[in-house]
């Protein structure tokens, strides 16, 4: 009896690793700002695998609403990036977030928030997204 139950649970613990493997993950930035002078958060995602990944992403603000105006990021092809965007306000804080199809091992991905005066950008923080 021990030897079934114990052939059991192993036989669950195998295909509950599967399951989860294949179900995806979602890989999240610490919240951030920039100070007063920032204007703008983007988020990258880059797919360092050998097969597309589908990607749902998405910027807050510090009270977990949505702020993404711009969001190219979807299916992203082996060796592609993707990136959405958000404007800030003076010392507002983001965070980014993003649910992959697939392993997150094949996934890098990180957000700056930054300040564009004219054309001329600079990059206020950087995080990575774990």
């Amino acid at each position: 009896m021990k030897t079934s139950m114990m052939s059991s649970a192993a036989v669950l613990l195998i295909l509950a690793g599967a399951t989860s493997s294949q179900a995806g993950g979602t890989l999240s930035s610490p919240i951030m700002w920039g100070g007063t002078t920032q204007t703008n958060a983007v988020c990258y995602v880059r797919n360092v695998g050998t097969s597309p990944i589908t990607v749902t992403a998405k910027i807050v603000d510090e009270n977990g609403v949505d702020i993404t105006f711009s969001n190219a990021c979807t299916t992203v092809a082996p060796g592609s990036s993707c990136a959405l965007a958000a404007g800030l306000a003076s010392n507002q804080t983001a965070a980014c977030s993003a649910t992959v199809s697939g392993s997150v091992k094949k996934v890098r991905a990180g957000m700056d928030i930054r300040r564009d005066s004219m054309g001329v950008v600079t990059i206020l923080n950087q995080q990575d997204l774990r």
